[in-house]
């Protein structure tokens, strides 16, 4: 029994940490799926479209008839005689009839602040995928970072071996290899740096995407750039409104209460049904119960006079705030433009760069064949071999960069683009 008790709990163990390790695939092309399915600031951004949309219809609403009930109890005298007990209800009925037109604003107003609930989901969800594809590309890079570092530590390797060998021949001193030495320690530095970048920037990627922090990313593409992009980032002024259209909503919605405001000077008129019964204590006590009973109908024109000054204030205050947020929303709309202008240009230098810099990648292997032949045959010394494969790594790691800026800028395009 004790047996099949601890053969449960390791295959049980066993599941679980299968489960826990299970990788996760991600793509390029899927970062945008697995935000909208987990990132939970996507999803609370739905919650909040959901709760302005439970506030619209307000217009139909405010025509429904408002019922009021009431009653109470009472103790009470006249003069010296005793204490009596009496009790009083009633019920009320009014229907808004008209109300100077600020029951239609309202109802504006709470279309409109949905609408900005849309346009702002929009809006974070594009800068979430965004940030989320700038975590992808700088965890491609790191990765493919530390493999060229892992490439020059071999190549540094090779190159003490050499030295080594000439050290034994005596065509070379101990500082041959003292130098080598020391590269391999500024290589095992930057892999280390490496891998913690790589480790910080899928953690990020896992936050983002509402991947659990256990679970191991598996990046199956590669660092790569794409020779038709231009395609891709084809676009017009309506592809990038999302970014401020929050501004011109809200100078909609400051124009909107500004006339509301005005609207508190007009004249409300509804009408209104009662039927209560009375207290004693309110009534002529020559009163019979029966004539206790009291029923109203009429209607009521009210105009509150008391409230204008304030409500104009209000008017003209609403009126330059609704300016002010057309005045951002003209240069949010210009810096929009010039910005994804700039990002294309940029975007362009780096495509040309590329190629530049995989033609230097050749130049600076050959360059180091050529010097690690000559060195083998005593022309060239321990510094000049160094000084080579520094320079291979540093043109891989230059052609690396260039890339992923590369993606990093066309990222922040397609997220001005909210695609």
């Amino acid at each position: 029994m004790k047996k099949q008790t601890l053969v449960l709990f390791l295959l049980s163990g066993l599941l679980s940490f299968s489960a826990m390790a299970a990788p996760v695939e991600i793509r390029a092309s899927r970062l945008r799926e697995f935000l909208e399915e987990r990132n939970y600031r996507v999803q609370s951004l739905r919650y909040l479209i959901g709760a302005a949309e439970s506030r619209e219809g307000y217009f139909g609403r405010s025509f429904f008839p408002r019922l009021e009930a009431h009653i109470g109890a009472e103790m009470f005298r006249h003069g010296s005689e005793s204490f009596k007990s009496d009790t009083s209800y009633g019920i009320d009925l009014s229907v808004n009839l008209y109300n100077g037109g600020q029951d239609r604003l309202e109802g504006q107003i709470r279309s409109a602040l949905t609408d900005r609930r849309r346009s702002e989901a929009t809006r974070i969800s594009s800068d979430e995928l965004g940030r989320a594809r700038v975590s992808y590309w700088t965890s491609l890079y790191e990765r493919e970072r530390l493999e060229i570092l892992k490439k020059s530590l071999a190549v540094n390797a090779e190159n003490q071996k050499a030295a080594e060998r000439r050290i034994r021949s005596g065509v070379a001193t101990e500082s041959d290899r003292v130098e080598f030495e020391m590269k391999h320690v500024d290589l095992v530095r930057e892999q280390a740096a490496a891998e913690v970048k790589m480790r910080i920037e899928k953690q990020n990627l896992a936050v983002l995407l509402g991947i659990d922090h256990d679970a191991e990313l598996v990046f199956p593409e590669t660092l790569s750039h794409e020779h038709d992009y231009e395609t891709e980032l084809k676009h017009s002024a309506d592809d990038h409104a999302f970014i401020y259209k929050e501004t011109e909503i809200q100078a909609q919605v400051s124009g909107l209460e500004a006339e509301k405001r005005k609207r508190a000077l007009w004249p409300k008129l509804e009408a209104y049904a009662t039927y209560a019964w009375v207290g004693e204590r309110e009534v002529s006590r020559s009163l019979s119960q029966e004539d206790r009973r009291e029923t109203a109908l009429g209607l009521r024109l009210s105009l509150p006079l008391a409230d204008g000054y304030e409500a104009l204030r209000e008017s003209a205050a609403f009126a330059k705030e609704a300016q002010a947020a057309e005045m951002t929303s003209r240069l949010m709309r210009k810096e929009t433009e010039a910005h994804i202008h700039n990002e294309l240009a940029e975007l362009q230098l780096l495509h040309d760069q590329v190629h530049d810099a995989e033609k230097n990648i050749e130049r600076a292997e050959r360059y180091y064949r050529l010097t690690q032949s000559e060195y083998q045959r005593g022309v060239k010394n321990s510094p000049d071999v160094l000084g080579a494969s520094e320079k291979l790594l540093e043109t891989r790691l230059k052609r690396l960069e260039i890339v992923r800026d590369f993606q990093l800028a066309k990222a922040h395009v397609l997220a001005k683009l909210g695609r």
